[in-house]
C-alpha cells in the first residue's frame, strides 16, 4: 500500500481511485494509514463481505487474500492479482501497465 502511495500521482494521472478495503476496526485503519503516510482512504468491512463478493474471502476467517482489482468506470474489473500468500502483490508498474493498456482497448 505504501508503494500505491508514493506514486499516488501516476495513479491518478491515468484517472485511478485507489482504496483500501480492511477488516480492522476504524481507529486501528485510521493509526496504519497514518503510520504508513497512506494517501487513499481504508475502508470498513469487518466481515470481509467485500472480499466475498470478489472471491477472495480467506475460508474460516473474515480476512481477504491479499488482492488488486483494476475496475473501469463500467464497474467491469479489467485487471486482477490475487496473492498466493501475503507479501505477494503486483508492483505498481504493473497496475501502472493495467491502466496504460485499458486506456489503449477500445470501449466494449
Amino acid at each position: 500500500m505504501g508503494a500505491l502511495s508514493k506514486r499516488d500521482a501516476e495513479l491518478k494521472a491515468r484517472g485511478a481511485t485507489v482504496l483500501g478495503i480492511s477488516v480492522d476496526k476504524p481507529g486501528t485503519s485510521k493509526n496504519f494509514r497514518a503510520k504508513q503516510n497512506l494517501t487513499m482512504p481504508l475502508l470498513h468491512d469487518p466481515q470481509a463481505g467485500v472480499a466475498d463478493q470478489y472471491g477472495v474471502k480467506m475460508l474460516e476467517m473474515p480476512l481477504a487474500i491479499p488482492s488488486v482489482f483494476v475496475i473501469d468506470k463500467n464497474r467491469q474489473i479489467i485487471w486482477k492479482h490475487v496473492g498466493e500468500n501475503v507479501p505477494d502483490r503486483p508492483t505498481v508498474d504493473a497496475i501502472l501497465e493495467a491502466l496504460d493498456s485499458s486506456a489503449k482497448s477500445p470501449p466494449g
